[in-house]
């Protein structure tokens, strides 16, 4: 055999002149270095991540936005909508932080109930509205407004009389009444949530 035919021949496992390549202590730690950094990639880019969550995000009540059983509401004498005590031609109630006042309606961002948990309720931060959403709330003639107090720390409500005057910007508002086009409605009652 001539010179190239020995070379390619002492190369090949099962030959005599096989050698076989040895793991180096340095070879070994540079292997256990690129695994470790993968690990720890791996493991911090599992721990950053949050699951979207399941399901659509639903308003509880009828409308574009609404409260569930557990809002403050419910246990404020303030009527359920379409129920016995609400007032004549409500049939909805909408939930929403005031964001513009005017002569004859103002305009609410919708405070929203959890789809999974009705004791979970969320709006908008002030400045950060979706016009898209807003609705428009029509004053109509013998429309009943009160404040609903809430003592957080008692757990006492009440109603008190008032006026279409005391709604501010920003006030929480629960409004029952009847859907005039598709983000306007006609105010039969308005509550004023105010807490202490």
């Amino acid at each position: 055999m001539g010179c190239g035919a020995f070379d390619s021949i002492k190369g090949m496992p099962g030959s005599d002149f096989y050698v076989e390549r040895q793991l180096t202590p340095m070879k070994s730690k540079k292997i256990t270095q690129i695994l470790l950094s993968a690990v720890c990639v791996l493991a911090l880019a599992a721990c950053g991540a949050n699951p979207a969550p399941s399901g659509p995000s639903a308003p509880a009540a009828s409308g574009p936005a609404g409260g569930g059983a557990g809002s403050p509401a419910s246990g404020a004498n303030i009527p359920a909508s379409g129920g016995a005590g609400a007032p004549e031609g409500s049939d909805v109630e909408v939930r929403g932080n005031v964001v513009e006042l005017s002569d004859g309606f103002c305009v609410l961002s919708p405070i929203e109930t959890d789809a999974n948990d009705d004791q979970v309720a969320y709006g908008a931060a002030p400045g950060y509205e979706d016009p898209e959403k807003n609705i428009t709330v029509h004053y109509q003639e013998g429309c009943v407004v009160q404040i609903a107090e809430f003592n957080v720390a008692t757990g006492e409500k009440n109603l008190v009389d008032a006026s279409v005057s005391d709604i501010q910007q920003y006030d929480t508002l629960i409004v029952c009444g009847e859907w005039a086009g598709e983000r306007d409605l006609n105010a039969a009652a308005i509550y004023i949530a105010r807490y202490q």
